[in-house]
């Protein structure tokens, strides 16, 4: 279920067009999704939210810049929630945000669409978030081999061959973004499988195939959610 929020204390930017939080995740933390229109989209938007420019983005299109600031946008509403009015929101070696000690977020984006969601430690370890909009299924089957295996698309058999391959690549995102922060060990996306789904209450389950470590050993399994919204669909991973 997705539900348009009140007006939040961050100021919020023209190009930003929408701001909603998602509540149909069984999670202990929030979820937003904020709906910007590039076109609209200023240099100096930046200085509005009080955001750096890395500089990484001095060579890349508008667009790129403004998909950067609607995550970081997203990350401000989410981290002053919790009290972090000005935290300036960094990105480690690895390119993973580097959020305050004691809080653990995810930021993703695609399209027009920006996505966040954050907790507090104290309630669960890590969560990871994806936003994919729908492949189409000439690609998708390009793709599908180094996504899933035969059984797990036995397993999505409720689905189109398209809706298959973004599901479950958008899953399989949100479940390395859950797990790298902590492991600090990358793996693909054949590493880890579809055990479940229930397409009824749209969640799923994951098992990791390799040993990462002792806490994320070959065998381990993480349960995920997932929603659909705009031609697009948002997964999640906590635990």
């Amino acid at each position: 279920m997705i539900d348009i929020i009140n007006e939040h204390s961050c100021a919020k930017p023209s190009f930003i067009t929408c701001v909603n939080a998602v509540s149909g995740f069984p999670y202990q933390g929030k979820v937003l999704i904020a709906t910007f229109d590039p076109a609209k989209f200023q240099q100096s938007d930046f200085s509005q939210l009080q955001v750096g420019v890395p500089p990484f983005l001095s060579k890349t299109t508008l667009r790129r810049r403004a998909e950067y600031l609607a995550g970081r946008y997203v990350a401000k509403v989410l981290l002053a929630d919790l009290g972090y009015e000005q935290f300036d929101l960094i990105k480690a070696k690895e390119g993973a945000p580097c959020w305050p000690a004691g809080v653990s977020g995810s930021l993703s984006h695609s399209g027009n669409l920006a996505a966040g969601a954050l907790h507090a430690s104290e309630f669960l370890s890590s969560v990871g978030i994806d936003i994919e909009s729908w492949l189409n299924e000439e690609h998708a089957v390009k793709i599908k081999e180094a996504i899933l295996s035969d059984e797990e698309s036995n397993r999505l058999n409720c689905l189109s061959e398209s809706q298959k391959v973004t599901l479950l690549f958008s899953a399989k995102e949100s479940f390395f973004k859950a797990i790298y922060p902590k492991a600090g060990v990358r793996f693909d996306f054949r590493d880890v499988e579809l055990v479940r789904l229930d397409s009824g209450l749209r969640r799923f389950t994951l098992r990791l195939k390799k040993k990462l470590n002792k806490t994320f050993f070959n065998g381990r399994c993480l349960n995920g959610s997932y929603c659909f919204h705009e031609e697009k669909v948002i997964t999640l991973v906590a635990y």
